[in-house]
């Protein structure tokens, strides 16, 4: 009888019981029986939780993908654009929409491996170091969009204050423990702030706003900015560009790509200003190793 190939594949692996620690264990219960109910009580919600049909079988579902790529990556590369193509968000995003099939599956994103600390700590090093030379009078950053808060770390981390918003309540609850308190949980929409920061940053989010969302966001973040805001946005100059750009582009959540024009009209008409001295940054900032390596669409503005 034929079986299916990943049944045998060998990263699965069964546990073989140890049958005397099993028997130590159950002598233990019995001995102790009000500390046993105890530890079962206080245990019990995290069980079920940890348990649960929809836990478990989202393990499942994860643990069978990523032994899908492995064995047959072409399968796996057709499951993932009919999986995605159901899932195409309806603008405005909602938060919720960004989870783990957005953060670490690469179902709805381009992070095949995940959206971890470790594999991006050199790339949001480097940019810290980057933002830090470009603005070496600054010492307050916001970061829009912070996810799970990789980049505020890393410029804390320089000895930088840094503070960051996204409205993924998914990323946020993931976030790295030593800058959680510098994060919370917001929309564009929602979002306020009564101080200033010297640069605020926008790193590939505002293409994921509806173009209402970005015209309205811009002219009342204009408010908090000192300095000047840094943005990464994903512009394409012509529909040639754009498909051709998106044939390896499996981010979703891309809803408003213009070409650099419109951007720059629409930060003019939020209030912000590029005279001869912020152009000079920007293109120096576009010249520069990292945003050439990394191949990012580089906007530099002032607010009015």
């Amino acid at each position: 009888v034929h079986q299916p190939y990943l049944y045998y594949h060998p990263s699965m692996r069964w546990a073989e019981p140890d049958l005397r620690h099993a028997t130590e264990l159950m002598r233990w219960v019995f001995d102790n029986r009000e500390q046993a109910r105890y530890q079962a009580a206080t245990a019990a919600p995290r069980i079920q939780q940890a348990y649960s049909v929809n836990a478990i079988g989202a393990l499942a579902r994860e643990r069978l993908t990523k032994l899908l790529r492995q064995t047959r990556p072409e399968k796996w590369s057709r499951v993932v654009r009919e999986r995605a193509a159901r899932l195409q968000p309806v603008p405005p995003i909602p938060g919720e929409w960004y989870d783990e099939d957005y953060f670490e599956n690469g179902i709805k994103s381009n992070w095949d491996q995940g959206y971890k600390w470790p594999l991006f700590s050199t790339l949001f090093q480097e940019t810290a170091g980057f933002l830090s030379a470009t603005y070496p009078e600054a010492n307050s950053y916001l970061d829009i969009g912070c996810a799970l808060g990789f980049l505020v770390r890393a410029l804390r981390d320089q000895g930088k204050e840094c503070w960051g918003f996204d409205h993924s309540q998914w990323a946020l609850d993931r976030a790295d423990e030593s800058v959680r308190q510098f994060l919370v949980q917001a929309s564009v929409d929602q979002v306020s702030y009564d101080r200033q920061f010297d640069v605020l940053l926008a790193f590939s989010i505002l293409e994921s706003l509806t173009e209402l969302q970005v015209r309205s966001f811009l002219a009342r973040a204009r408010s908090w900015t000192k300095q000047a805001m840094f943005a990464v946005i994903a512009t394409f100059e012509s529909a040639e560009e754009e498909r051709d750009q998106r044939k390896d582009d499996r981010d979703l959540s891309r809803v408003t790509l213009r070409p650099r024009n419109w951007w720059h009209e629409a930060f003019l008409s939020a209030g912000w200003r590029q005279d001869h001295v912020h152009r000079v940054a920007q293109r120096a900032c576009q010249n520069h190793e990292l945003p050439s390596k990394m191949q990012w669409n580089v906007y530099v503005y002032a607010p009015e």
